[in-house]
């Protein structure tokens, strides 16, 4: 038995390393493909997607209430009290490793800006089954405003 990883297709990020014997069937689930190990820690550094600048945690929440992913009153919530979106939390309480978790709840808690590119952003990408070009929508338009 030889060790592959499992890649997320949209972020290119490790999410698991299983041992299989490379012959017996087996497809990833949609989204992911199997590879050679290359012993990359499974938190490795994620591959940066398109350069978007880093925006703050108000312009975060408006982006994803304009894009109705949570209630403008969860928006409001999350930026004054720092109140997690329930679709937000939802997203984190699915993310299987528990410390890709942990820094996923920690981020969206208490950071007052959010990169494109970190990997707890791509962690929580992940997890609500977003596109590449889903985050990159939601950053542009949290850029703008």
């Amino acid at each position: 038995m030889a060790r592959y990883q499992i890649i997320d297709a949209a972020t290119g990020r490790k999410c698991n390393v299983v041992e299989w014997d490379g012959s017996s069937p087996y497809a990833p689930p949609d989204g992911q493909r199997i590879e050679p190990d290359d012993g990359t820690p499974l938190r490795g550094a994620p591959v940066p997607s398109t350069v978007l600048p880093a925006i703050s945690d108000r312009q975060f929440a408006q982006a994803l209430a304009d894009l109705g992913v949570i209630a403008r009153a969860e928006a409001l919530a999350f930026v004054k009290r720092g109140e997690v979106p329930t679709a937000l939390q939802a997203a984190i309480d699915a993310i299987p490793d528990p410390d890709d978790r942990f820094a996923a709840e920690m981020q969206v808690s208490g950071a007052t800006t959010f990169e494109r590119a970190h990997p707890s952003t791509l962690a929580l990408a992940h997890a609500l089954g977003w596109s590449d070009a889903q985050m990159d929508e939601l950053w542009r338009s949290g850029a703008g405003l």
